[in-house]
């Protein structure tokens, strides 16, 4: 596996709203998602795996993030038989922008 990287805004580091569990797997969506876009698609396996976590409390954390408006999350479906494929996650601006903290 490649080694790397990914940038974390100090806003949400430092936001008290979050449980660590749901840092977590929000930094794990962050090293995921594409630079432009935000967008990203990781499987439940691969948050619980990266966050530390088991694969039936990420859903619980991935809610809180998209009540919290940190992402959104669209289920897709598979075009040939309509059955749940996977979840595309999108991180809000917040989490890709470096924020100033003097601005905040």
């Amino acid at each position: 596996m490649p080694v790397g990287y990914a940038k974390v805004p100090h806003i949400l580091l430092r936001d008290g709203r979050l449980q660590p569990t749901t840092k977590a797997i929000l930094f794990a969506l962050i090293s995921h998602a594409d630079r432009g876009t935000g967008e990203c698609w990781p499987s439940l396996g691969t948050l619980a795996r990266e966050a530390g976590v088991s694969k039936r409390v990420v859903p619980t954390h991935l809610r809180k993030l998209v009540a919290f408006g940190l992402i959104s999350m669209t289920r897709r479906t598979r075009p040939d038989t309509q059955e749940l494929d996977s979840s595309l996650y999108r991180l809000a601006p917040a989490c890709r922008e470096p924020i100033s903290l003097r601005s905040v």
